[in-house]
């Protein structure tokens, strides 16, 4: 239950700080890490996408993205932004491993 709280807080907080810069891409990607924790997948790939249409090179959010659309049974979408993270940041790679592969 406290981690749930935090998370909303988090949310909560980068929510007031894109109302001061609503083209922070890393704040958009730390609002959808609150919201994929608290199981609001919707939210959270809306605010990944918006992250990475604000920086196009951002792997870890096409990463993240990537992991929650396979959580939310879109296979394709998942490990094609999977495959563009690891283009992006070959350090990635063993991180999702598993999941590229479909593991």
């Amino acid at each position: 239950m406290s981690d749930q709280r935090n998370f909303a807080k988090a949310a909560a907080s980068y929510s007031k700080a894109l109302q001061i810069n609503p083209a922070n891409s890393i704040s958009f990607f730390y609002r959808a890490v609150a919201f994929e924790e608290l199981n609001d997948y919707a939210k959270a790939i809306q605010d990944f996408t918006i992250a990475i249409s604000l920086n196009g090179s951002y792997a870890h959010a096409f990463a993240r993205r990537g992991a929650v659309l396979l959580k939310t049974g879109k296979k394709a979408e998942g490990q094609s932004d999977l495959r563009k993270a690891v283009t992006l940041d070959h350090s990635l790679r063993e991180s999702y491993r598993g999941l590229l592969t479909g593991n």
